[in-house]
């Protein structure tokens, strides 16, 4: 597949280790430099990975509770610390017995009501998911487990939430999942429910990690500063407070511009939390000219690039010499890498990658149907091949209903051969394999613009639904189709005027134009669901962002915790 997908990430700029370099401590976080990473007295010449590993293993070691605030500019890679390196060392470390919860405030919620609405079920799921609750609560060694829980807790409420969410009884997990994304838990629950489940991590001799990651968003979220100073003295400061003596790590990361210090404003805001993190910060400066020789060099080795390719190379790097951050410089490299044809795909590689993230898409469309069990490959049915198929568990009547999905990227002119052949299939397949009329759901996957009036007419009658997808290589299919060489290019000249307007007008604004999507392009939103957002008056994704969830969620068939994935998958697109 050679290095599109990789290339692809740098250009988004979205955390990523394909080029990663260990920064090495420079100097202390009190002098004035503007370069390097800084940190705390006696640790200089140690590499960023070697503090944080220090951390972690003095926190589990010796039972100290820690906190380690990371700062910088944008780009500078705070969360690629917290979302990807630190995962990779607790895995290599700590296999067993850790527990890491991630909250990203971006994405998190519009106002202070929505906030904690969103941050519970954030928490919920990663603590069901990963399977951490049901883990915690094999350790307990009694036979009255709710009295047990109700030590943690100290809420009865939740721990009968708690109970019915480890329950092998589907009615339980169902009765847990209403509670915590409906619209009747409160403040208080959110609190005895957080800081219950880190007690009894905690009581079972369990490694507890939290990070929170961008963290002054929280005055973006509400600008009265209350929730700001509420997750700051109590949740942050008291979680250290409380368990001074166990093994709980708390990492945060928080913006620091020069010209803004918003790290500084964020210290500001309460004295005691201040007082808590003084001088235990690592700061991500811009980078220093070896850092940057050095992630050139990774990058050339990575690609593997003989010595002409590496001399051009640098030499159209040198447009980009005054590039002070990390995103920024590999947005940078993507671009030459692009001009330099290091992206070069072939029809059959695009189709590849669009079927893959078509299955991603579809997935939690399929499951919120009832089809769980869904074929990770192509499935041959009647001598067929299904590109994904999925299944139900056994119905009342004893059957399972199934699911036949085909997915193409072909243009307007030959799509119709594909929709022909799918079809024809599901026609023959009527009464036997396929019928929609008791379940069976059919569908064909491909990108916007490409069904006509002819071909919505041999889809009808078979009740196929068409999902219009457009994933991340669709712009690179378009290119491909108006070069017959396969070769995706732009003009190197337009792609350094825009970097450069990036460079100047945001240090860190992604190389990446804000397009307009339709609500049904939001993963799991299909038509069915587009018309009752309609009727709550949202039309827009600018509409389902700034909607409240509780509101909404009083509408015909909207799920609460779904509402809250649209929302954030809104976020996502929109930046």
């Amino acid at each position: 597949m050679g290095y599109k997908n990789e290339i692809l990430r740098l250009r988004q700029g979205y955390p990523q280790d394909w080029i990663y370099i260990e920064r090495k401590i420079s100097g202390s976080n009190q002098s004035n430099r503007r370069d390097g990473v800084l940190a705390p007295f006696g640790h200089k010449d140690q590499t960023l990975e070697d503090l944080i590993k220090e951390d972690l293993l003095n926190t589990y070691n010796q039972k100290i509770a820690t906190i380690r605030p990371i700062i910088g500019p944008n780009g500078s890679g705070k969360t690629t610390q917290l979302s990807i390196q630190l995962k990779k060392y607790l895995k290599s470390e700590f296999p067993r017995n850790h527990i890491y919860l991630f909250f990203d405030f971006r994405h998190l919620a519009k106002n202070e009501e929505d906030f904690w609405f969103a941050f519970i079920q954030l928490f919920y799921e990663q603590i069901a998911n990963e399977k951490y609750l049901k883990e915690l609560c094999k350790f307990i060694q009694t036979t009255d487990l709710k009295n047990a829980l109700f030590s943690s807790f100290k809420n009865s409420q939740i721990v009968e939430q708690v109970y019915n969410t480890i329950s092998e009884d589907v009615s339980d997990t169902i009765k847990a999942q209403e509670f915590f994304y409906g619209n009747k838990i409160t403040n208080k629950d959110i609190k005895d429910f957080f800081f219950g489940f880190i007690n009894l991590a905690l009581s079972l001799n369990r490694f507890v990690i939290i990070c929170f990651d961008e963290i002054q968003f929280l005055v973006e979220i509400d600008k009265s500063e209350t929730l700001l100073k509420v997750v700051l003295e109590q949740y942050i400061r008291v979680l250290l407070e409380s368990h001074r003596n166990k093994s709980i790590y708390l990492i945060f990361s928080c913006l620091d511009n020069p010209k803004h210090q918003e790290y500084s404003e964020l210290k500001s805001k309460s004295a005691s939390f201040a007082s808590v993190i003084q001088n235990m910060e690592i700061r991500l400066g811009i980078l220093t000219e070896d850092e940057k020789y050095e992630i050139l060099d990774q990058v050339a080795e990575k690609i593997e690039m003989e010595n002409t390719a590496k001399t051009d190379f640098m030499r159209r790097l040198g447009h980009f010499r005054d590039i002070q951050v990390p995103r920024i410089l590999l947005q940078a490299v993507a671009v030459v890498l692009n001009q330099m044809g290091y992206e070069h795909v072939s029809n059959a590689e695009i189709n590849t990658v669009y079927k893959a993230e078509a299955r991603n898409y579809i997935i939690p469309i399929l499951e919120e149907q009832g089809f769980n069990f869904i074929s990770p490959t192509e499935t041959e049915i009647k001598g067929y091949k299904i590109d994904i198929y999925a299944t139900t568990t056994t119905d009342q009547s004893n059957r399972v209903k199934q699911a036949f999905g085909e997915v193409s990227i072909a243009q307007k002119k030959s799509i119709t051969s594909n929709i022909e052949k799918f079809s024809d299939w599901l026609s023959r397949m009527k009464d036997s394999e396929y019928q929609p009329n008791l379940g069976d759901y059919a569908f064909f996957i491909c990108p916007k613009d490409r069904i006509t009036e002819e071909n919505i007419e041999l889809l009808s009658p078979n009740k196929i639904t068409v999902h219009e997808f457009d994933s991340t290589v669709i712009d690179l299919i378009n290119k491909l189709a108006a070069n017959k060489k396969g070769v995706i290019r732009k003009t190197y000249e337009k792609m350094i005027s825009d970097a450069k307007v990036v460079q100047k007008n945001a240090e860190e604004t992604q190389i990446v134009k804000k397009k307009k999507y339709k609500l049904t392009q939001i993963p799991g939103i299909k038509k069915t669901n587009e018309k009752h957002l309609n009727e709550a008056n949202i039309y827009t994704i600018d509409d389902l962002i700034n909607s409240d969830i509780k509101q909404v969620s009083q509408a015909k068939r909207l799920g609460v915790k779904s509402l809250v994935k649209w929302i954030q998958a809104a976020k996502q697109i929109s930046e």
